[in-house]
């Protein structure tokens, strides 16, 4: 998506195994709240409809906006993925 000549926000699939297709998507941060990234995941969404595919939509569950856009674009939840962040100061032997 653009606005004028300025790229703004985009969206991208990679494919998993044959037949889901990973939605990703970025938005510059001072073009944030604009509809940018709806419109663009939107787009992506069709597309891969017409290649046959099933979008897959991931965020997390504490990030409203995306969860806001998801919803909006019809994305229903399916599952619920932990992810765990070990503290940096951890000594290696604990890793």
């Amino acid at each position: 998506m653009f606005e004028g000549q300025e790229l703004v926000a985009l969206a991208s699939y990679q494919l998993w195994g044959e037949r889901i297709a990973h939605v990703a998507f970025a938005t510059h941060p001072l073009f944030r709240g604009r509809g940018y990234v709806t419109a663009a995941v939107s787009a992506l969404t069709k597309i891969v409809f017409e290649r046959h595919l099933v979008p897959q939509y991931r965020t997390l569950e504490t990030n409203s906006a995306s969860m806001d856009i998801a919803r909006r674009l019809g994305f229903i939840e399916q599952a619920t993925s932990l992810a765990i962040r070990f503290h940096p100061n951890l000594p290696p032997s604990l890793v």
